[in-house]
């Protein structure tokens, strides 16, 4: 018998990631902070890059497990992200373990790491003395 577990704002959970949403190498869930308790066991979730854009059944809400989570310690709550989107910014492969040939000063969407919100690293690009993109 699967039985629903209720959250209050301020609890540690996740949720599952679609296999087509995510690489190899990256994680299967999201990790998220229950930001507001809605009627209908509906909860609105927030991730260390944004509050997500639509609201989840206690069905599909699984607790985290860990009592902290450092990387949810002060979620950006200003900023709304799709689930979509908030795997991708969470993805492993996305900037480490590729490699993009930007040839210019890496300000603009046309650098992969930029349009992503990632900061350019050595493995990005790194034959490209003009990157202002880095850490």
């Amino acid at each position: 018998m699967n039985v629903e577990r209720v959250y209050e704002v301020g609890d540690l959970v996740k949720i599952q990631v679609a296999k087509i949403d995510r690489g190899p190498g990256d994680r299967c869930a999201l990790p998220c902070k229950v930001f507001a308790v809605l009627p209908r066991k509906m909860y609105r979730l927030v991730c260390r890059f944004g509050v997500l854009d639509q609201t989840f059944s206690a069905g599909v809400v699984l607790p985290l497990g860990p009592k902290e989570y450092p990387e949810l310690d002060n979620p950006q709550t200003n900023t709304t992200v799709s689930m979509i989107e908030a795997a991708r910014l969470q993805s492993n492969t996305l900037a480490s373990n590729k490699v993009y040939n930007c040839r210019g000063d890496c300000l603009t969407a046309r650098c992969i790491c930029k349009k992503a919100n990632i900061v350019c690293g050595s493995g990005c690009h790194p034959k490209n003395s003009k990157c202002k993109h880095r850490a």
